[in-house]
């Protein structure tokens, strides 16, 4: 279980502080998304936690670092998290353009570095 802090905590914590778009890239990485390996392996544990076993064609989820230096070995395709789907994106345009609350869309808290990064590699697996 990840004991990762809210986004009210981290908006806490971020506010008055001034972060570059590497800083906020390097918190982003711990986001978890889902991949499809490419090769067969045993758990791989590391301090942050354990991920695995990867099977060929079986979805896994991992870190985005993980995912982003597996995708660059060629070992894995990155699924698109569901909130970046092209039909999701549009129904949040629609949905904040028609409430008269000033409420953004609920999307993860780093969701630009993550499409950022995302796109950066694997663009290919992404409909």
């Amino acid at each position: 279980m990840s004991m990762q802090p809210s986004n009210d905590t981290k908006a806490r914590s971020l506010a008055g502080n001034s972060f570059t778009t590497s800083d906020l890239e390097f918190y982003a990485e711990n986001e978890h998304v889902n991949i499809v390996p490419r090769f067969s392996s045993p758990e791989f544990n590391f301090i942050c936690g354990d991920y695995g076993p990867f099977t060929p064609q079986r979805e896994v989820e991992v870190p985005l670092w993980l995912a982003v230096a597996l995708k660059q070995q060629m070992k894995c395709f990155i699924r698109c998290p569901e909130w970046m789907t092209i039909e999701n994106l549009k129904a949040i345009k629609d949905q904040e353009k028609s409430t008269e609350i000033n409420e953004l869309a609920d999307l993860p808290f780093y969701y630009m570095e993550i499409c950022s990064m995302i796109l950066q590699v694997a663009a290919d697996d992404i409909p």
